[in-house]
This record gives structure tokens, sequence and C-alpha cells, in this order.
């Protein structure tokens, strides 16, 4: 049962990331977008106000790739948690393998025994 409660957690965890990262992309976004509309009434502004502008799209800018990063990330964990604990899928590759294995055997083993007995079939032909 705490397998099924790592499990969940873990599960919830990679959730909250996810939503978290997204939405922050999202909001990040739309404000860039808001910093970037023009108004019919350009005066008024001043090179402090363009700066400040310019300096919070910069910042929100680095925040979509922090975010964008950490989507990254999570995609790699999810992979490794996928290879790394998905059990039935690989024991169900190695039975698999394990059968065609076992099946090539009996094949060598049975054309071993045919050459064998050729060859002693020759042998005592022979002599």
């Amino acid at each position: 049962m705490a397998y099924n409660k790592k499990d969940s957690s873990q599960t919830s965890a990679y959730s909250r990331t996810l939503k978290d990262n997204v939405k922050s992309i999202l909001d990040n976004y739309v404000e860039i977008l808001n910093q970037s509309k023009i108004t019919s009434s350009t005066k008024g502004v001043t090179e402090s106000h363009v700066a400040h502008v310019e300096n919070e799209v910069k910042v929100r800018a680095t925040n979509i790739v922090r975010a964008a990063e950490a989507l990254s990330k999570l995609t790699s964990d999810l992979k490794e948690n996928m290879i790394l604990n998905d059990f039935s899928f690989i024991n169900k590759c190695i039975e698999q393998r394990t059968a065609e294995l076992e099946k090539l055997n009996k094949e060598q083993l049975g054309e071993l025994e045919t050459l064998h007995a050729s060859i002693y079939q020759t042998i005592r032909e022979s002599s």
C-alpha cells in the first residue's frame, strides 16, 4: 500500500509541477503582450517608462524560459521514472526473450542430434 501512496504522491507532484509551469508560461506571455500594446496617446511616454517596460519584458521572457526548462526536466524525469519503475514491461520483455532463446536452443539441439545420428550412421557404414 505504501508503494501506491508514494506513486500517487509522485504523480500529483508531477501534475502540480506541470500545471504551475504551464500557468507561468501563459501568465508571463499574456503580460508581455499587455506591455507591448501600442496606445494612441504616445504623449507623456518617458525614456524611464520605456526602459521599465523593456526590463519587465526581459524578466518575463526569462521566466518563460525558466518554466520551459522546468517542463523539459519534468519530461526527462517522467521518462526516467517510466524506465526504472515499469517492472511489468521489463519482465514481459525478459520472458519473451527467454522463450525465443529456449525455442532456438531446442532447434539447435535437434540439429545437433540429427548431425550426431548422421555421423554415427556414417561411421557404422564405413567400419
